[in-house]
Order: C-alpha cells, then structure tokens, then sequence
C-alpha cells in the first residue's frame, strides 16, 4: 500500500469521525495535487522556504510557486 493510500485512509476514518482534517504541505504543483486526488478538504501550505531567502530574486521565485498553488 502507497503512503498516497494511508493517508486517503487515515483521512476518510478521520473525516467520517466528524474530525476536521488539514494537510501540512509544501506549496508546489505535485503535492496540491496529491492532497486533491486524496480529497482532503484542507490544505495549509509551507511557507519556509519562502521566509528563508534571503534575496529578493529568490523569494520572488518563492511567492510566485505560492501563488500558483492557490
């Protein structure tokens, strides 16, 4: 079994015990898509790598794969 699978299972247990589930994740195309073929309702995006720079160019390019992402 995929690690994709366990945490579709752990999120549907969860979400049918009437508990409210967000996934942590890093703010790029792949895992969006992940935690949407999951479908888990939320999603809270890593923002780390955005803070973390430390030139402007760098976090531009940062901001921008966050924005993309939403």
């Amino acid at each position: 079994m995929s690690q994709h699978d366990k945490i579709r299972q752990a999120v549907t247990r969860l979400s049918n015990s009437g508990i409210q589930v967000s996934l942590f994740i890093d703010a790029n195309e792949h895992q969006i898509s992940a935690a949407a073929d999951i479908g888990v309702p939320y999603v809270e995006r890593h923002t780390g790598a955005y803070a973390g720079e430390e030139d402007e160019v760098s976090r531009l390019a940062q901001l921008s794969s966050i924005s993309d992402g939403a």
